[in-house]
């Protein structure tokens, strides 16, 4: 039987977790309890993080996106010239999104390959698409 506390589940699982793997660690009881007391949140259907978790990534599965632009590289490490104060989200051109949903993050419409995505969150890196060589005229 799980026995873990779901804020320390949730914190093995990296902050960010789909109920199934959650309850894999811990009971419902203590999940149902844990949000009931803030101790975790509910981003999106099936998808619970820790309050303080990672912006982007709770940002685009709540909008059922993809964390892009400096949102993303941030994520993988690189510089950035100037911060942005809102994670950047990439959903698919037919999204339709309230005024409401967009408030926290800046909306980018697009829609984007399998391969683009890596983690299931998060646009990839972009030395992975390397440029192929132009043909010879």
């Amino acid at each position: 039987m799980p026995t873990l506390r779901p804020e320390l589940a949730l914190a093995r699982l990296g902050g960010i977790a789909r109920r199934d793997r959650l309850r894999a660690l811990s009971h419902w009881r203590r999940i149902d309890s844990a949000l009931a007391d803030g101790r975790i949140v509910r981003v999106s259907h099936g998808w619970y993080s820790l309050p303080l978790a990672q912006d982007g990534r709770r940002e685009a599965l709540r909008l059922s996106g993809t964390a892009s632009h400096t949102t993303a590289a941030n994520h993988w490490g690189w510089k950035v010239k100037t911060a942005s104060d809102r994670p950047h989200v990439t959903v698919r051109r037919k999204r339709h999104l309230t005024r409401d949903a967009q408030v926290p993050a800046t909306v980018h419409w697009r829609d984007l390959a399998a391969d683009d995505v890596a983690h299931g969150w998060v646009t990839t890196r972009a030395d992975r698409h390397r440029l192929l060589p132009r043909p010879a005229l």
